[in-house]
């Protein structure tokens, strides 16, 4: 994928992408700067443990899915989950307007990999779209007591 073929149409793109990667920097490195004033923590004590939390809370969304606001969780998750399937699809089309048919080895358009995850791309880009209207009805038309 090339975004253009034309030169002033890939200096967009460009001029785009190092505003987006330079206001990105300059977003976390303000945050950098308050982090420096709290007390050091060692986050190197129980690897394990900490690569197990980081699944169970990240990625599993074990928090947000709580049974109080079950309907709620899901919701959240799955908008969280569609979105961590599309990045790998995002991330192709950035590197793509640089380098044009690039593709992470093994998810090809020809390869299995590929292949499986077009398919589970697109289902969970159909779970954002549900998740997203249920938010907005939720919000909107529900309007549950908390919010």
């Amino acid at each position: 994928m090339h975004p253009t073929n034309h030169p002033v149409g890939f200096g967009i793109f460009l001029a785009v992408v190092i505003v987006a990667t330079v206001t990105f920097f300059y977003l976390i490195y303000q945050r950098y700067r308050i982090l420096k004033l709290a007390q050091p923590v060692n986050r190197f004590d129980q690897p394990l443990r900490r690569l197990w939390l980081v699944v169970k809370f990240v990625i599993g969304q074990a928090r947000i899915l709580n049974r109080r606001f079950l309907d709620a969780g899901i919701m959240h998750a799955f908008i969280f989950w569609g979105f961590l399937a599309v990045a790998l699809n995002s991330f192709h089309f950035v590197v793509g307007g640089f380098v044009p048919g690039f593709h992470v080895p093994g998810f090809g358009p020809d390869q299995p990999l590929g292949i499986a995850y077009l398919y589970f791309k697109d289902i969970f880009e159909v779970f954002v779209v549900v998740m997203v209207l249920y938010a907005y009805v939720r919000r909107l038309i529900l309007k549950p007591w908390r919010l």
